[in-house]
């Protein structure tokens, strides 16, 4: 069923967004939408003014299933083998910097998923 995951977004935001989407082998449509219709708040409290700014993601520690946790990094990052295992290898890592809102909450989600305690920052 057809649903909206983000609206109000620059194009670098929802262009990562989509990439992390697709990735995942989600079947992702990207539109233009009038300034209008940005979300008055996101769901996991952020206000809108927060959702333009710029973040870090930082993996604490790769948990248990590091594999799992280096093939997100690389699906998130497009780093190769080498990169990805050092990201998980030595934490805390900076997995991704100066990211928009949607973008750090796709690899947050990702990351956690896969096992990792991971945090959002403001950059």
């Amino acid at each position: 069923m057809p649903s909206v995951v983000l609206a109000g977004v620059d194009h670098g935001t929802a262009s990562t967004a989509y990439r992390v989407l697709a990735n995942a082998g989600a079947t992702v449509r990207m539109t233009e939408a009038p300034a209008a219709m940005a979300p008055a708040g996101t769901p996991d409290g952020l206000a809108t003014d927060a959702a333009t700014g710029r973040f870090t993601v930082v993996m604490d520690d790769a948990g248990s299933k590091k594999i799992q946790v280096i093939k997100e990094i690389r699906a998130i990052t497009g780093f190769g083998l080498a990169e990805a295992k050092r990201l998980a290898d030595v934490t805390p890592s900076t997995v991704l910097s100066g990211v928009g809102h949607a973008a750090a909450a796709a690899a947050h989600g990702r990351l956690t998923a896969a096992g990792a305690v991971v945090r959002v920052a403001e950059a």
